[in-house]
């Protein structure tokens, strides 16, 4: 990518020509400039379909899919409408690779400047989405930015709704279907809103609405929208959620109160008691955190307070160490040591984990690297690799840069994938695992039986070892039918000849049972917790001993 990046570096200094790169496969983006994600909300790792035209795949106008239809094609161009730069540009995509012979799209987008023939057509498909009639997300944002500065008296709420299901509906009775209801959805809603109320179709089955209405209104106009979807002609149950935003703040954007709604609406999907959240002081204090680490991360990683920390494998009947997963605490300025759930999650969407990682991964392999020096005990480490890295062209090259660098082996470096990781992009992560394998490194599979895929992954399962997930061994004391999962499933193992690592092991009856099941390595608090360096070798000394 860096060597790609290099050659594009011309474009990079135009403030008005946006610059991305395509995945060939699943048409993520793997990279942006800023114009991308200043003006058109562009990131790495999400599809530029759903900003540019609300779909989840390329539309029949998209140069892009006209390069996937035609091989024969190395470039091509066309008139586009943008619905996050509220305006028409010119785009051309170009068939190229990287580096390493990856293929890939490289997309240039520019201002067009259209003439009067086509400026009504154009700023027609700028307005309203083509298939609902909705306004388009930048269209929504600009009305309502007006309805709120037009009515300075008048109190707003925005709402953000989605149809559930709506995906499985496209698979049961095709997209004409699912085409068909959002249409009916939002004539639906159009016909319960107050005179003056907006409402946009941001992607897919996603709807906002800016309204006048009071809280009791609000309520009974999602249940009359749930009753006409209870009585839509369809064989398909149709469940609707909703995330409540009170417009407390006239001085905010149209689009950062539309992903406030958004953060109740996802709330909304976890709750069984009621199907709306309500954007509140906790969602604040939240998002205030979020910033507040974000702002905190590279100061934090120069100053060394992110601090790597090892929890132990053990060999269930020896009880001596055979590894060790390598992990990260945080020691926050403000907030003091805090847990990788706060941070990692946010990592993971802006970017930031490769290189945190990286800088843990390099604190690991210098402590082999120095215990091998001074001639004392080496175990393997293992540590977590998140689906940024697989996508990351350096990924490789880095992790084989340090096996040189501290005169490692890679079999003691192995490399853990969740199961949830690794199905999203099967295809993708079995070609990279494939990769490093034959370099040498190991790979575990984390948390493995916690998804719904579990038996399938098995069946064509590259991993080297698998670490079955906490919660089959939490449960194993009070249920009968989870100790016959359980001692099914290391009987499987056994007979796959693939090593396993229980994770989450936190009493003696817990051991006694898995060591009579031949579950051989295990992993958890009633062994060791997990601990920071000088920790770790004194508890390694110790039991050398």
């Amino acid at each position: 990518m860096k060597k790609l990046l290099q050659e594009l570096s011309f474009f990079q200094h135009f403030s008005d020509i946006g610059l991305f790169v395509l995945s060939d496969q699943d048409f993520h983006i793997l990279y942006c400039n800023e114009y991308m994600e200043k003006n058109a909300g562009f990131h790495v790792g999400e599809r530029p379909c759903y900003f540019c035209c609300s779909q989840t795949t390329p539309c029949g106008a998209c140069p892009v899919r006209k390069l996937q239809e035609d091989p024969s094609l190395s470039e091509c161009s066309s008139v586009q409408f943008h619905s996050q730069l509220h305006c028409a540009f010119d785009l051309t995509a170009h068939r190229t690779a990287l580096s390493d012979g990856t293929p890939v799209y490289l997309g240039l987008a520019k201002p067009h400047m259209y003439l009067n023939e086509e400026k009504e057509a154009l700023e027609e498909r700028i307005e309203h989405d083509e298939l609902t009639g909705a306004l388009t997300r930048p269209a929504f944002c600009c009305h309502t930015s007006k309805l709120l500065k037009s009515h300075p008296e008048t109190e707003y709420t925005i709402v953000r709704t989605d149809i559930y299901g709506l995906r499985m509906i496209n698979d049961l009775f095709q997209s004409q279907a699912g085409d068909a209801l959002l249409h009916d959805f939002y004539e639906s809603v159009l016909k319960h809103l107050k005179p003056g109320d907006t409402c946009g179709r941001f992607y897919a089955d996603s709807f906002c609405i800016c309204t006048s209405m009071n809280r009791e209104e609000i309520l009974d106009f999602m249940e009359q929208l749930q009753h006409d979807m209870d009585h839509y002609p369809l064989a398909f149950h149709i469940s609707l959620y909703f995330g409540i935003c009170p417009v407390y703040d006239r001085n905010m954007p149209p689009y950062q109160l539309a992903d406030f709604a958004k953060m109740a609406l996802q709330k909304a999907r976890t709750s069984y008691s009621q199907p709306y959240s309500i954007f509140n002081e906790e969602f604040r204090q939240q998002i205030t955190r979020e910033q507040t680490l974000i702002q905190s991360m590279e100061p934090s990683l120069k100053n060394g307070d992110f601090v790597p920390y090892f929890q132990p494998f053990f060999d269930i009947r020896t009880k001596s160490i055979v590894g060790a997963e390598v992990l990260v605490r945080w020691n926050h300025p403000i907030y003091g040591m805090i847990s990788p759930a706060s941070f990692i999650p946010i990592f993971e969407k802006n970017g930031f984990i490769i290189q945190l990682d990286q800088y843990i991964w390099e604190n690991a392999a210098k402590l082999l690297w120095r215990r091998k020096k001074e001639g004392r005990k080496r175990i393997p480490f293992s540590v977590n690799v998140s689906r940024a890295h697989i996508f990351d062209e350096d990924f490789e090259p880095f992790l084989l840069g340090l096996m040189e660098k501290y005169e490692l082996d890679p079999g003691t470096f192995g490399l853990e994938l969740t199961e949830s990781v690794y199905v999203e992009s099967q295809d993708t992560m079995a070609e990279a695992v494939a990769r490093l394998q034959k370099s040498g490194f190991r790979f575990l599979m984390d948390d493995f039986g916690s998804g719904y895929s579990s038996l399938s992954v098995l069946k064509d399962c590259p991993m080297d070892v698998l670490k079955i997930d906490m919660t089959f061994v939490r449960n194993i004391l009070e249920s009968p039918r989870s100790q016959i999962i359980l001692s099914e499933i290391i009987h499987m193992m056994h007979r796959l000849n693939l090593p396993m690592i229980a994770e989450g092991v936190e009493n003696p009856e817990q051991t006694k049972l898995l060591k009579n099941w031949d579950c051989n390595t295990v992993q958890g608090y009633y062994f060791a917790r997990p601990m920071p360096a000088e920790a770790f070798e004194k508890l390694i000394d110790e039991t050398q001993r």
